[in-house]
């Protein structure tokens, strides 16, 4: 059984940071989107990675934004977009959370492509309250019964920084 890893949207206090998921669509249509949504609603700094190729070839994109919000407006403002992952957006509502891979997947880790920069940065004073989950990549099945916290948690929180290439 391959298992790996991702962050989720809700934080250790009940609130939620924003991610995205896109399939098949071009980086510069999802950061003109993402830039969009980032000025009209005040957002911290967003992180495009590239999590994966898909069979065809095609890039497939995530996205993280260090902003704490409550879950409604979590969900809306990700809900908002027309270019999101359908399945991706079914999965987080039935959840009751978003989540992005930051573990491998067919031996390929996620790689930044594009910081949409603002004036907040908000990493480091929500890093202390990010949550981490194990899950096998081909089910999309969750194991809460593997809990991630003390060191292990600490490495993923450095994982993920060297994934956003936060120094």
């Amino acid at each position: 059984m391959k298992l790996t890893y991702g962050l989720i949207s809700r934080l250790t206090n009940g609130r939620h940071i924003l991610m995205w998921d896109f399939d098949e669509v071009e980086l510069s249509t999802i950061e003109e989107e993402l830039k969009t949504t980032q000025q009209l609603c005040g957002l911290s700094d967003i992180y495009i990675v590239n999590t994966s190729m898909s069979v065809e070839g095609d890039k497939r994109y995530s996205a993280v934004c260090f902003y704490d919000t409550n879950a409604f407006s979590a969900f809306d403002i990700v809900s908002d977009s027309r270019l999101i992952d359908t399945r991706f957006r079914a999965q987080s509502l039935s959840r009751g959370y978003f989540t992005i891979r930051i573990g491998p997947k067919n031996g390929q880790y996620p790689k930044l492509e594009k910081v949409l920069h603002s004036d907040k940065v908000c990493f480091d004073e929500l890093a202390p309250k990010l949550q981490f989950v194990f899950y096998r990549p081909d089910k999309y099945g969750y194991y809460d019964d593997l809990p991630v916290d003390g060191e292990l948690r600490l490495w993923m929180i450095e994982e993920l920084r060297e994934i956003l290439n936060l120094e």
